[in-house]
């Protein structure tokens, strides 16, 4: 993708940018509250890689969220579509018969993936509801419909990267929270791996029979090498960048730029978009991101003024280091059964020494992301 096709969605389309589903939005560590300068993003990365050697983890699916809970519809329990949102057909739940409804409500997306294959991938589980029954019970989803299994359903490029076959991925158990009037988050609940396992494999021949097979959450290894992702981190903090201005550079390593940089997040800033327009955008953003990449596009011909240099050089090198150490620590996990990671979308980091929340590792993918045709 050329450089002014990716400033121009980035530009037209944030929607784009959005993670969707029920599952809702996963921080990267630089939205996390401790992270105020660079110095304490790269602390973050380096208790990652800890965390890591210490515990599995679960590698982040590029597929399309379709969290599912129980509802009784029509007087019986059926699976149905929850997206996380506040809208009301989300809240009761999206059924087979208001597929369409949900998601086709314009008539312009009649592919929605979702709808072409959510028939399928929800006939398939309501199908499996008398034999999975118990372990729906247990895992708390049978009396909760704020419960929900976290799923990913995959086909083909669903968002980015292109799968062999079809699968759906289950995650977790999650459970859904009004924080404010107008705002539903999602929190992992306490579950037992082994009834989810159970009710995967009891699941699968439904699914199957649909064309989709199934897993549970793909864990990484723990046997990891710290030595040598902390020696690639070095490698990387000791590389030149290159600030571009009209009539001069400024060149310093990675990490004299990191020891320098406040995180601007929640800040803005004014630019020039390609239409000579001005536009107000969050300094700490991809779309700053890649201008500030683009060798000939020099930050004092986008960034209207002065007092924002700073912040928007700030924002592109948390970006730019949150994307190469991620792609460090991709490149060196395995999963459990000792297989490459590394073309997945990352990892999510589950440890409450980090973050109360979970945090994604994501590495290159922070930018191909861009090319997702997928939103809520």
């Amino acid at each position: 993708m050329k450089f002014n096709q990716l400033y121009n969605l980035l530009s037209e389309s944030s929607e784009l940018l959005l993670e969707g589903g029920a599952a809702g939005h996963i921080d990267h560590p630089f939205d996390l509250p401790n992270v105020k300068t660079g110095n304490d993003l790269l602390n973050v990365f380096k208790r990652i890689v800890e965390s890591l050697s210490a515990k599995k983890q679960s590698v982040k699916i590029d597929g399309v969220n379709v969290s599912v809970k129980i509802i009784n519809y029509n007087n019986k329990a059926q699976f149905a579509i929850d997206r996380g949102t506040s809208k009301d057909i989300d809240i009761q739940g999206v059924t087979v018969d208001y597929l369409e409804q949900r998601f086709n409500s314009d008539g312009t997306k009649p592919n929605h993936i979702i709808i072409t294959e959510g028939k399928k991938y929800l006939n398939a589980l309501n199908e499996s509801i008398t034999t999975i029954k118990p372990e729906l019970i247990e895992l708390g989803l049978w009396d909760k419909p704020y419960y929900l299994l976290n799923i990913d359903l995959v086909n083909g490029p669903t968002n980015v990267i292109q799968y062999d076959k079809p699968f759906i991925a289950i995650h977790n158990v999650i459970k859904l929270v009004q924080e404010t009037p107008k705002k539903r988050v999602s929190r992992v609940v306490p579950y037992s791996d082994e009834v989810l396992k159970r009710l995967t494999e009891k699941i699968k021949p439904f699914l199957q029979k649909y064309g989709y097979d199934v897993y549970p959450t793909i864990y990484t290894s723990t046997i990891i090498n710290k030595d040598i992702i902390l020696n690639e981190f070095n490698n990387i903090l000791n590389r030149p960048f290159d600030i571009i201005y009209k009539h001069n550079k400024e060149t310093k390593p990675l990490k004299e730029w990191l020891n320098n940089a406040e995180n601007p997040k929640g800040k803005k800033i004014n630019i020039l978009n390609d239409n000579f327009n001005i536009k107000q955008v969050d300094a700490l953003s991809k779309l700053v991101y890649i201008k500030i990449l683009d060798k000939n596009t020099p930050l004092d011909s986008f960034v209207l003024h002065k007092n924002d240099y700073k912040k928007a050089i700030d924002g592109a090198i948390i970006y730019h280091i949150t994307r190469l150490l991620g792609q460090i620590i991709i490149n060196n996990v395995k999963s459990e059964n000792g297989e490459s990671i590394s073309e997945q979308e990352g990892i999510i980091i589950n440890d409450s020494s980090i973050s109360n929340r979970e945090v994604k590792v994501t590495g290159d993918f922070i930018v191909k992301a861009l090319k997702s045709p997928f939103n809520s």
